[in-house]
């Protein structure tokens, strides 16, 4: 999923003395380690890794002891590649874009390229212009709590939750994100916005009085993480649809997993890992088996560039989420 490939990371570290250091190119401009640049980017160092070995995104620049380290146009060009795998795009074409001169807006590709991803989803163009995006955003950057509250509400009635998340919610957290890398602020609008999303949901949920006869499904985070914003939205778009769900929020052991699987025997369950770390926690073979068999639905940047059993259903999307655990059910489809 888009976050799901459409969820801006929190980027919340300041910089320290130790991680600048001179490049052997040029000394007045400072370079950085990659766990420093992890920490700016919000994602794991082995992901930054892989970005350089698979897709030659990676530091330019070296110390006088020949350590590599990330030059400022380094850590521009991983940026766009980072909005742009946020926005949808595969992480292969996110690399080929993010060469292009960063003057040119990185939401711009991914019309030009329709179709589906390999995980189902569509890729998300986010039209800036679109007035509703630009009073979200206005509102998110003023701290208008009741403006965010009123403008979410209008938007879920409006659009549904699926439309509502990846078009309305999901653009105005990539852009307070945006504004981050460039000034190191907006935090405190991340926290605000982050709030008034989670509320909005919630309110979905409370609406529904009547569930169908199927069992819920589990929506979790994995050990260590914290990011559970997903799972709200995918709740409120299963509730649109009649389907019931538990959230059982962050930082879930899969010892613990394993135990609301036992006990309420879900129709599917749903996993959300943000970075390569938190996805490592998942252990399937502490997870009961049922029969008949269960998806075990898993969605996150943290599972995009590892190798998964097949028992595991990755998606790229909110919608292809809803699908994967609602699969083999007779339902009404989310709004696209």
């Amino acid at each position: 999923m888009t976050a799901p490939r459409q969820w801006p990371d929190r980027r919340t570290c300041a910089i320290s003395d130790n991680d600048q250091m001179s490049t052997g190119y040029d000394d007045a401009a400072p370079a950085h380690s990659t766990g420093w640049v992890a920490r700016r980017l919000g994602i794991a160092p082995a992901t930054l890794r892989t970005w350089h070995y698979r897709y030659r995104i990676g530091p330019t620049g070296r110390t006088v002891g020949g350590h590599r380290r990330y030059r400022p146009e380094d850590l521009l060009r991983l940026e766009r590649m980072r909005r742009l795998v946020l926005a949808g795009l595969p992480t292969a074409e996110a690399a080929r874009v993010s060469e292009q001169d960063g003057s040119a807006p990185e939401h711009a590709a991914a019309p030009d390229r329709p179709g589906r991803r390999r995980g189902g989803g569509r890729a998300l163009a986010l039209d800036r212009e679109d007035p509703e995006l630009r009073r979200l955003v206005g509102a998110a950057l003023a701290l208008d709590q009741p403006t965010i509250a009123r403008l979410c509400a209008k938007a879920l009635r409006r659009h549904g939750v699926a439309t509502t998340w990846e078009q309305l919610m999901v653009p105005t957290l990539g852009s307070i994100g945006e504004r981050y890398a460039r000034t190191g602020d907006c935090i405190d609008v991340e926290h605000l916005f982050t709030d008034c999303v989670r509320t909005a949901l919630s309110a979905v949920l409370a609406k529904r009085r009547r569930w169908d006869s199927y069992p819920p499904v589990l929506l979790a985070c994995l050990e260590h993480e914290q990011h559970t914003l997903v799972l709200h939205a995918l709740a409120a778009t299963l509730a649109e649809i009649g389907c019931p769900s538990r959230i059982l929020g962050a930082s879930v052991p899969t010892e613990a997993l394993a135990s609301a699987v036992r006990r309420i025997a879900p129709r599917a369950v749903f996993v959300w890992a943000q970075n390569e770390d938190t996805a490592r926690c998942l252990d399937l073979q502490a997870l009961p088996p049922l029969r008949p068999p269960i998806p075990i639905v898993v969605g996150g940047p943290g599972w995009q560039d590892q190798d998964l059993p097949s028992s595991l259903v990755r998606v790229d999307s909110l919608t292809d989420a809803v699908h994967a655990v609602c699969r083999n059910l007779d339902m009404a489809t989310p709004h696209p």
